[in-house]
Order: C-alpha cells, then structure tokens, then sequence
C-alpha cells in the first residue's frame, strides 16, 4: 500500500489493530489538521495527504 492512496476509517483501524471508537479517540487531537488536509468532520475517507499526516503521527509504514 502507499501513502498516495485514500484509505476508509475502517482500514485505518485494522492497520493501527484498534476498533473504529478507539481510533475516533484517537483522531480528535488532530481534527483540525485533518479538515485543513480535506478531511471531513465526520467523513470516513481520508484523503492520500491525510493518510501521509496519520503515518507520520502514528508510525505506521504502508510501503
């Protein structure tokens, strides 16, 4: 997988091995971030920018 690439909400927790509430816990911190980078307050999606951010902050490789 490669960061150029959306990702769901739901792949994104499987990655990071927690469920979608953990993960929304998660994200609250970085919600401004997120909608400056095209994500939606309450989208599922995330866009290929966004998903560079959370591999960044999270420390997950999806080469």
């Amino acid at each position: 997988m490669s960061k150029n690439k959306t990702l769901s909400k739901k792949e994104l927790a499987i990655l990071l091995g927690v469920n979608k509430r953990t993960l929304n816990r998660w994200l609250k911190p970085h919600r401004n971030e997120l909608e400056k980078l095209g994500v939606k307050p309450c989208g599922q999606i995330f866009t290929p920018g966004a998903v560079k951010y959370l591999c960044e902050v999270f420390c997950i490789s999806l080469d």
